[in-house]
Formats: C-alpha cells, structure tokens, sequence
C-alpha cells in the first residue's frame, strides 16, 4: 500500500534548502564576543555580535534571529531587562535564548530562566560544552522552524476554499468582524455568476467546478493581497476592501465583472463564458454598520442589479398598483450609492 506520511526523522535538522540559521551574540567583552561568534559560525549559524543590550534591542528590531547568546551582565540594558522586553514582542518572542553568565551562582541561573532564557552557560565553559548547547539549540530551533509550518499549512487548509482558493466563508465572517470592531471603514462588494446553475445542468458539476476555480484564480491575481476575497457560498464571492474610497472600490468591482465575462470555457465544441452581477455595502454610508447589516445592504443591491439585468426597460421601484413589471423591492433598502 502506498504510504503518503513522511519519513520519520530522529534528528530535526533543518532542510539543506531551508535558509541558514541566524544568531546575535551580545556581549561588551570584545574577546568572549569574538570567539563565541567564531563557535556559533562552527556550528553553522549565521553570526551578529552587539556590545551591549541597547546596541542588541536595535539590531532585533530590524533583523530576525534564531538565537540570541546574552551576557547577563552587559552594559546598557542588562540580559534580565533585554529577554523582558525580547519576550514582550511579538516578532522576537520565540527566539532560542541562551545567557552567559561569569559564574556560576545558582540564583543567577534561576532568575535568567524564570526571566525567559532557555538554558544558560557560563563564560569559563569548554569550547565543547559550548558547542554542545549550541547543536542543541539548533535541534530545538529546526524543530520549532518544522511545526510553525505545519500550524502556517494548517491555518492555511482551514481558513481556504479548497476548490477556488480564495478564502472560506469562515475566515470572511471573523476577520471582517475583526475589522469593523477596529473601525477600520470597508466596503463589503458581493458577486454572483449569471445562471450559473444553467452551467451545472448543461455540462455537469466537474465543469461547474472549473469555472469556479478558473473566477477564484482570476480574483487572486487581479486583488491587492492586502483585499480579502472570499468563497460566500456556492457560486456567490465576497471582496472586503479597506482603506480605499467607494467610488474605486465599485469601479474596480466593475473591471472584475468584465473580466469575469471575458472568460471563456470550451467542451466539446461548445463555447460559453458566465457573467457576474455585484451588490455593494460600505460602512462610508452606514454608520457603525455590523457585518449583518452590510451583506444585507449588499444582498439587497445585488437583488436590484439582478433585476435590471431582467428588466432592462424598467427602473427598478417598488411595486404599486398591481404593475408585475416593477420589480418588488424589499422595503428600507439602505442607499449605498453616493
């Protein structure tokens, strides 16, 4: 039988394609620097060296390290000050830390661990209890590397649409409730495929199927990555933009829909392409809006334009006087138009 689970590794060194591991030595003695540094590039770390913590803190803000070696007692902030504010920031807070110390004591130890050091060492150690601790760290680093890629793939195969792509209706309702309790104004646009069922029941779901792929594959190439795209359900798609003023947002809605309609499938010797129609809800004109109130500001447009497109000669009012001709529009729609 075919196994599809990969070979169990004893040792969890990184890939020979990962990138190189980094680490920042700080130290103020020049010496103990150097030829820690001169270990650590041994070892097969990338190597940074600081004179002192303040020196350290400047360089961990615009560079990312693996592992830090910290001389308990450098100048400026001392390694107890650095690891608190390392531990604090979010971009630096799963560093492997290591602190040196120039003896022994045990309460120093125990205050450096209970701080957020990992393990510690102390200057007047062997080079090779040295190298020791730091083949270890990076059997510890290549193994956190391993499982934060894992949580990246795993995060990635819950918050996706499997089969377009795009992001699933789970991840669209959280992160744009995230969104508007920031405050952040947003215009929420909703799209659905003309007659797509018609697509289904002429050339089979398999078809259906591509033509969903081939939509979600053209909103990610022609959406800013910082837009967030989203599979509603079936064949309707939601596009959340922030930070962009309404009248682009619907324009660029629009560019999509023509792209949309520009597509073009073959089987057998049929030709067809699907057009798409949008409904938008923008909290620019809804004030303190809810996500339930823009997707149904949104649905309600759509269900205007929807009508339209069936009534061309008409202009879409609610129905009076017994005319079936005029569309029946649900009543207190939200103007969304400027």
């Amino acid at each position: 039988m075919r196994k599809f689970a990969g070979r169990r590794r004893t040792d969890a060194e990184p890939h020979a394609a990962s990138p190189p591991m980094t680490a920042l030595v700080v130290d103020d003695e020049t010496s103990y620097r150097t030829y820690v540094t001169s270990i650590a590039e041994k070892v097969g770390f990338t190597t940074d060296a600081a004179a002192d913590g303040n020196a350290a803190l400047s360089m961990l803000s615009n560079s990312r390290y693996d592992l830090l070696l910290v001389n308990v007692e450098t100048n400026g902030i001392n390694g107890l000050e650095l690891i608190a504010q390392v531990r604090a920031d979010e971009a630096t807070r799963t560093a492997y830390t290591i602190v040196t110390t120039s003896g022994d004591e045990l309460e120093k130890k125990i205050a450096a661990l209970t701080a957020g050091y990992d393990d510690f060492l102390s200057k007047s150690a062997p080079e090779l209890t040295i190298v020791a601790a730091l083949v270890a760290a990076r059997r510890l680093i290549a193994r956190q590397h391993m499982f934060d890629q894992v949580v990246h793939d795993l995060y990635g195969l819950a918050s996706r649409d499997e089969l377009t792509g795009v992001f699933n209706r789970r991840f669209l309702m959280s992160e744009t409730e995230k969104l508007l309790r920031q405050g952040a104004p947003l215009t929420l646009v909703l799209f659905d495929l003309d007659n797509f069922k018609r697509i289904n029941d002429t050339f089979g779901h398999l078809v259906g199927d591509r033509v969903l792929r081939d939509i979600g594959a053209l909103f990610q190439r022609r959406t800013r990555p910082e837009d967030l795209v989203a599979r509603y359900g079936g064949d309707e798609f939601v596009m959340v933009v922030t930070g962009a003023p309404f009248y682009l947002v619907e324009t660029v809605a629009d560019r999509l829909v023509s792209e949309i309609r520009n597509l073009e499938w073959t089987v057998n010797l049929d030709q067809f392409s699907v057009g798409a129609t949008i409904g938008v809800g923008s909290s620019h004109f809804l004030h303190d809006a809810t996500l339930p109130q823009l997707l149904d500001a949104a649905d309600r447009d759509l269900y205007k334009g929807k009508w339209v497109k069936k009534h061309p000669e008409q202009k879409p009012r609610a129905a009076a006087g017994g005319d079936d001709r005029v569309m029946p529009l649900p009543p207190s729609t939200p103007e969304l138009r400027p």
